[in-house]
């Protein structure tokens, strides 16, 4: 990712500056700023330096703790008490805007991107065999010199490094996604380098059991790659994803594959080009010889960046920096719906601010999230909810509607229907559930059905098209006299 630097707001300020925005026509972050996710707790010790990513470690008696990088470290964090976060350990890392981890049984392997004049330094090793007092690894001779991201089979022991410079099998410094075996979990080796920084530049990759899905940003595509022998990686399939818009840029259309996790039955992609407006998308790739794009998510504000999408079982989680943490429900996993958001940013939506990254995989349930800005967030998903889904459409056989708000009567739930007219919203159960639907040019519609939590009801949606006809005229401060320009008509009823 790009860092662009705009201001910060503090909490304040959000209501004069999202009428602020509205009256100059701007583009406001959302005023509400959450929704079935409740904040335990925040932890902020490195505001001056800055903040990139986080991860879970889990150690093997199941503490839990998060790992909160800062431009200048990694902050290993206590979460015994989710309400009451503990710093139990700060190390030092060469400076960067970039640097992720990943666990692998008591260890912690972290990466940073871009280390000055070629030291080595991209990959550090701590050792969490006792997590209240992590030690480094400092007889660890690093063959990475710098890494953008991490990716760890735990299954086999492989540790991945894309968009990573460092000393390959031949002993040459070279660039590519590197493979390195961790037999030797203190003395990782590298047994393969995939590709090359230009043109094949491999971004991200996860992986599961023995397939790798390697974003390709320079070139727009997801690699799936067979890794049963991961010294040599070999392709079966590729995902053109579209093209998005640079973010803060000229908004000229490109390619920037980001980033991409696979859902639990593993037949489902989740996507993300870290573009806007669109830019997250899902894709069956159960025929590998025959992918489809089923979902794509609309409905966020226009100028929202979508970014590393991470799967625990039937949820879904999103980063999307300027409007925060999303949290779907993919019991249907073609067909996400939004079921909680934290937003930890205060300013205007757009650019690259706020949260980086969101790390679900703590087995008590909670999840934590970094922002750029302001650091680590504890949070707990409190969604007791049913989900209503269908077409919001012309008549009851008429075209798709697109564009349509439909809100749960009584509630903050709402969404507004996609370009094919389909909606889908969790919404808080009870025997007497009312959806109204509103667009301009259409009669308001207001329909009720009984929803259960945990349940799936289906509910299309038809709207009536207002009666309408046209007046035409002009307009002048008394008969007769010359015509006034830029008068404000309001039309009623």
């Amino acid at each position: 990712m790009t860092r662009l630097t705009t201001p910060s707001y503090p909490r304040w300020t959000r209501t004069l500056l999202v009428l602020a925005l509205l009256i100059l026509g701007a583009e406001p972050a959302s005023a509400q700023q959450s929704r079935n996710v409740t904040l335990l707790s925040h932890m902020d010790l490195y505001s001056m330096a800055g903040y990139s990513s986080c991860w879970s470690y889990i150690h093997s008696d199941g503490r839990e703790y998060a790992v909160e990088f800062s431009r200048s470290g990694a902050s290993i964090v206590r979460l015994a008490d989710p309400q009451n976060p503990v710093e139990v350990a700060f190390f030092n890392l060469p400076d960067s805007e970039w640097h992720e981890g990943r666990q692998y049984q008591h260890y912690f392997y972290i990466t940073t991107e871009f280390v000055n004049n070629y030291n080595p330094g991209g990959l550090t090793i701590l050792d969490m065999a006792d997590p209240e007092h992590p030690r480094r690894i400092s007889n660890f001779d690093s063959p990475i010199l710098w890494s953008h991201t991490i990716e760890i089979d735990t299954a086999r022991g492989f540790l991945y490094t894309p968009g990573a410079a460092g000393t390959g099998p031949s002993g040459n410094i070279v660039q590519g996604l590197f493979i390195l075996s961790l037999a030797n979990p203190e003395n990782p080796t590298v047994i393969a380098v995939y590709g090359d920084e230009a043109p094949n530049y491999t971004h991200t990759i996860h992986v599961r059991g023995t397939r790798g899905y390697a974003s390709m940003q320079n070139q727009g595509t997801v690699r799936i790659l067979d890794l049963t022998n991961p010294a040599q990686p070999s392709l079966l399939a590729e995902i053109q994803t579209p093209a998005g818009v640079e973010p803060g840029g000229d908004r000229t259309l490109f390619r920037r594959t980001h980033s991409a996790w696979e859902s639990a039955d593993e037949r489902f992609l989740y996507v993300s080009d870290e573009t806007s407006p669109l830019g997250v998308y899902v894709y069956d790739i159960q025929n590998l010889a025959n992918i489809q794009r089923v979902y794509t998510f609309e409905g966020m504000p226009p100028r929202s960046i979508g970014h590393d999408p991470v799967v625990r079982g039937n949820r879904l989680f999103l980063s999307y920096y300027t409007t925060g943490a999303r949290v779907y429900d993919i019991s249907n996993p073609a067909w996400p719906v939004e079921i909680g958001y934290y937003d930890t940013y205060d300013g205007r939506d757009g650019g690259f601010h706020g949260c980086w990254e969101v790390a679900p995989l703590f087995p008590s349930g909670i999840f934590v999230a970094s922002d750029m800005e302001t650091g680590l967030y504890v949070f707990r998903l409190d969604a007791t909810y049913g989900i209503v889904r269908g077409t919001v459409r012309k008549g009851p056989n008429g075209p798709p509607v697109a564009g349509a708000l439909v809100r749960q009567a009584g509630s903050s739930a709402s969404t507004v229907s996609f370009s094919d007219g389909r909606y889908a919203l969790a919404v808080t159960p009870g025997s007497n559930v009312t959806l109204n639907t509103t667009l301009f040019g259409y009669d308001p519609l207001s329909k009720s059905l009984a929803v259960t939590a945990g349940s799936d009801r289906p509910l299309d949606l038809p709207l009536r098209a207002s009666d309408a006809g046209s007046i035409s005229g002009v307009v002048r401060g008394t008969p007769g006299s010359p015509t006034l320009n830029e008068a404000e008509l309001e039309i009623t009823g």
